[in-house]
Protein backbone atom coordinates (compact mmCIF):
# COMPACT_ATOMS: atom_id res chain seq x y z
CA UNK A 1 0.00 0.00 0.00
CA UNK A 2 0.94 3.91 -0.69
CA UNK A 3 1.69 6.00 1.99
CA UNK A 4 -0.48 8.44 2.52
CA UNK A 5 0.07 11.80 4.31
CA UNK A 6 -1.97 14.92 5.06
CA UNK A 7 -1.98 17.96 3.15
CA UNK A 8 -2.07 19.88 6.42
CA UNK A 9 2.26 19.17 7.00
CA UNK A 10 2.74 21.33 3.84
CA UNK A 11 6.26 21.86 4.36
CA UNK A 12 6.62 17.82 4.72
CA UNK A 13 4.54 16.98 1.95
CA UNK A 14 6.34 18.69 -0.62
CA UNK A 15 9.66 17.47 0.62
CA UNK A 16 8.45 13.77 0.65
CA UNK A 17 6.69 14.04 -2.58
CA UNK A 18 9.87 15.77 -4.82
CA UNK A 19 11.87 12.26 -3.00
CA UNK A 20 9.73 10.02 -4.31
CA UNK A 21 9.23 12.12 -7.61
CA UNK A 22 13.64 12.79 -7.72
CA UNK A 23 13.34 8.73 -8.08
CA UNK A 24 11.14 8.35 -10.95
CA UNK A 25 8.02 8.10 -8.46
CA UNK A 26 4.58 8.49 -9.12
CA UNK A 27 2.47 10.81 -6.92
CA UNK A 28 -1.44 11.36 -6.47
CA UNK A 29 -1.83 15.03 -5.86
CA UNK A 30 -5.00 17.54 -4.72
CA UNK A 31 -5.95 20.37 -7.93
CA UNK A 32 -8.02 23.01 -7.57
CA UNK A 33 -10.44 20.58 -9.24
CA UNK A 34 -9.99 16.88 -8.95
CA UNK A 35 -7.27 14.47 -7.61
CA UNK A 36 -4.48 13.79 -10.23
CA UNK A 37 -1.13 11.80 -10.60
CA UNK A 38 2.24 13.34 -11.42
CA UNK A 39 5.73 11.63 -12.52
CA UNK A 40 8.75 13.85 -13.47
CA UNK A 41 9.01 13.83 -17.38
CA UNK A 42 13.06 13.70 -16.77
CA UNK A 43 13.36 10.36 -14.86
CA UNK A 44 13.90 7.00 -16.83
CA UNK A 45 10.47 4.84 -16.75
CA UNK A 46 8.40 7.60 -15.15
CA UNK A 47 5.95 8.54 -17.86
CA UNK A 48 5.52 4.38 -18.77
CA UNK A 49 4.97 3.75 -14.78
CA UNK A 50 2.13 6.29 -15.03
CA UNK A 51 0.92 4.58 -18.27
CA UNK A 52 1.14 1.14 -16.31
CA UNK A 53 -0.78 2.48 -13.11
CA UNK A 54 -3.63 4.16 -15.13
CA UNK A 55 -3.77 1.64 -17.38
CA UNK A 56 -3.91 3.88 -19.95
CA UNK A 57 -3.05 3.31 -24.21
CA UNK A 58 0.15 4.79 -24.61
CA UNK A 59 -1.58 6.65 -27.76
CA UNK A 60 -3.37 8.50 -25.32
CA UNK A 61 -1.30 11.19 -24.29
CA UNK A 62 -0.96 12.96 -20.74
CA UNK A 63 -0.72 16.86 -20.36
CA UNK A 64 1.82 18.55 -18.48
CA UNK A 65 1.76 20.56 -15.57
CA UNK A 66 4.04 23.95 -15.68
CA UNK A 67 4.96 26.29 -13.48
CA UNK A 68 4.32 29.24 -16.26
CA UNK A 69 3.56 29.69 -19.84
CA UNK A 70 7.55 30.59 -19.95
CA UNK A 71 8.65 27.81 -18.59
CA UNK A 72 6.90 25.62 -21.77
CA UNK A 73 8.29 28.78 -24.30
CA UNK A 74 11.48 26.06 -25.01
CA UNK A 75 9.15 23.31 -25.67
CA UNK A 76 6.63 24.66 -27.99
CA UNK A 77 5.72 26.57 -31.07
CA UNK A 78 5.08 30.79 -30.69
CA UNK A 79 1.58 30.94 -30.02
CA UNK A 80 0.35 34.19 -29.53
CA UNK A 81 -3.65 32.75 -28.63
CA UNK A 82 -2.59 30.52 -25.74
CA UNK A 83 0.22 32.85 -24.22
CA UNK A 84 -3.08 35.42 -24.46
CA UNK A 85 -5.31 33.22 -22.53
CA UNK A 86 -2.65 31.62 -19.91
CA UNK A 87 -2.16 35.29 -19.12
CA UNK A 88 -5.77 35.80 -18.71
CA UNK A 89 -6.54 32.67 -17.01
CA UNK A 90 -3.31 31.29 -15.49
CA UNK A 91 -3.01 30.18 -12.84
CA UNK A 92 -6.59 28.14 -13.08
CA UNK A 93 -8.24 25.30 -15.01
CA UNK A 94 -7.66 25.62 -18.62
CA UNK A 95 -5.54 23.12 -20.28
CA UNK A 96 -4.35 25.00 -23.50
CA UNK A 97 -3.15 22.14 -26.33
CA UNK A 98 -0.36 23.81 -28.53
CA UNK A 99 1.96 22.55 -31.13
CA UNK A 100 5.15 21.14 -29.48
CA UNK A 101 8.91 20.41 -30.42
CA UNK A 102 9.91 16.82 -30.43
CA UNK A 103 11.79 17.29 -26.76
CA UNK A 104 8.71 18.08 -25.19
CA UNK A 105 7.41 16.28 -22.07
CA UNK A 106 4.33 14.59 -22.89
CA UNK A 107 4.15 15.88 -26.40
CA UNK A 108 2.16 13.16 -28.63
CA UNK A 109 1.84 13.70 -32.34
CA UNK A 110 3.34 17.11 -32.45
CA UNK A 111 1.22 18.76 -29.97
CA UNK A 112 0.93 19.35 -25.99
CA UNK A 113 -1.62 19.81 -23.27
CA UNK A 114 -0.64 22.66 -20.84
CA UNK A 115 -1.76 23.35 -17.67
CA UNK A 116 -0.75 26.19 -14.68
CA UNK A 117 -3.18 24.68 -11.70
CA UNK A 118 -4.09 27.42 -9.01
CA UNK A 119 -3.37 24.91 -5.93
CA UNK A 120 -0.48 26.06 -3.95
CA UNK A 121 1.23 22.83 -2.81
CA UNK A 122 1.21 21.82 -6.69
CA UNK A 123 3.08 25.17 -7.17
CA UNK A 124 5.41 24.24 -4.43
CA UNK A 125 6.19 20.98 -6.06
CA UNK A 126 6.89 22.07 -9.34
CA UNK A 127 9.14 25.18 -7.83
CA UNK A 128 11.29 21.71 -6.16
CA UNK A 129 10.77 19.85 -9.86
CA UNK A 130 12.11 22.19 -12.54
CA UNK A 131 8.85 23.68 -13.11
CA UNK A 132 7.42 20.82 -14.97
CA UNK A 133 5.55 17.57 -14.04
CA UNK A 134 3.62 15.05 -16.40
CA UNK A 135 0.04 15.06 -15.58
CA UNK A 136 -3.01 13.17 -15.54
CA UNK A 137 -6.65 12.74 -13.56
CA UNK A 138 -6.88 10.03 -10.52
CA UNK A 139 -8.93 7.72 -12.28
CA UNK A 140 -9.36 4.55 -15.07
CA UNK A 141 -9.91 5.92 -18.39
CA UNK A 142 -13.71 6.36 -18.98
CA UNK A 143 -14.50 6.33 -15.58
CA UNK A 144 -15.12 9.65 -13.65
CA UNK A 145 -12.28 11.68 -11.71
CA UNK A 146 -11.73 11.51 -8.05
CA UNK A 147 -12.66 14.55 -5.45
CA UNK A 148 -11.11 12.25 -2.63
CA UNK A 149 -8.20 10.05 -1.72
CA UNK A 150 -9.57 6.32 -1.11
CA UNK A 151 -7.54 4.31 0.24
CA UNK A 152 -8.75 1.38 -1.16
CA UNK A 153 -8.89 2.31 -4.81
CA UNK A 154 -6.58 0.04 -6.85
CA UNK A 155 -4.39 3.49 -8.29
CA UNK A 156 -4.04 4.51 -4.59
CA UNK A 157 -2.28 1.06 -3.91
CA UNK A 158 -0.19 1.54 -6.77
CA UNK A 159 1.46 5.04 -6.42
CA UNK A 160 4.16 6.11 -4.47
CA UNK A 161 2.95 8.51 -2.33
CA UNK A 162 -0.77 10.25 -2.10
CA UNK A 163 -1.39 13.44 -0.36
CA UNK A 164 -5.16 13.62 1.08
CA UNK A 165 -6.39 17.02 1.43
CA UNK A 166 -10.08 16.13 2.72
CA UNK A 167 -12.77 15.72 -0.09
CA UNK A 168 -12.49 18.23 -2.92
CA UNK A 169 -15.54 20.52 -3.76
CA UNK A 170 -17.27 19.30 -6.74
CA UNK A 171 -15.59 21.18 -9.86
CA UNK A 172 -15.50 20.94 -13.30
CA UNK A 173 -12.29 19.42 -14.49
CA UNK A 174 -10.25 22.23 -16.17
CA UNK A 175 -11.21 23.23 -19.87
CA UNK A 176 -9.00 22.24 -22.65
CA UNK A 177 -8.75 24.46 -25.72
CA UNK A 178 -6.98 23.42 -28.97
CA UNK A 179 -4.84 26.62 -29.34
CA UNK A 180 -3.43 25.28 -32.82
CA UNK A 181 -6.80 26.30 -34.70
CA UNK A 182 -8.32 30.11 -35.12
CA UNK A 183 -10.50 30.33 -33.62
CA UNK A 184 -9.41 28.53 -30.93
CA UNK A 185 -12.04 25.17 -29.83
CA UNK A 186 -13.04 23.66 -27.22
CA UNK A 187 -12.25 19.94 -26.51
CA UNK A 188 -13.23 19.65 -23.13
CA UNK A 189 -16.01 22.19 -21.45
CA UNK A 190 -14.52 22.77 -18.24
CA UNK A 191 -15.17 25.76 -15.16
CA UNK A 192 -13.84 29.11 -18.09
CA UNK A 193 -16.48 29.28 -20.51
CA UNK A 194 -15.90 29.48 -24.24
CA UNK A 195 -17.35 32.70 -23.85
CA UNK A 196 -15.45 33.83 -21.42
CA UNK A 197 -11.71 32.43 -23.70
CA UNK A 198 -13.22 34.38 -26.79
CA UNK A 199 -13.52 37.54 -24.93
CA UNK A 200 -10.13 37.59 -23.27
CA UNK A 201 -8.72 37.74 -26.99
Amino acid sequence: MSKIIRLSDCCNAVTECAAWLDQGGVVALPTETVYGLVCRHDRFGAAEKLFEIKNRPVDKPFALFVQSFETARAWIEPNPVAETLAKAFWPGPLTLVVASHNSCPAAYDGAVGLRCPDHAFVQQLLEHCGGALVNTSLNFSGKPPATRIDETHPIIQRVDIAVDAGELPPQSPSAVVDCRTSPPQILRPGTISYSDILDAL
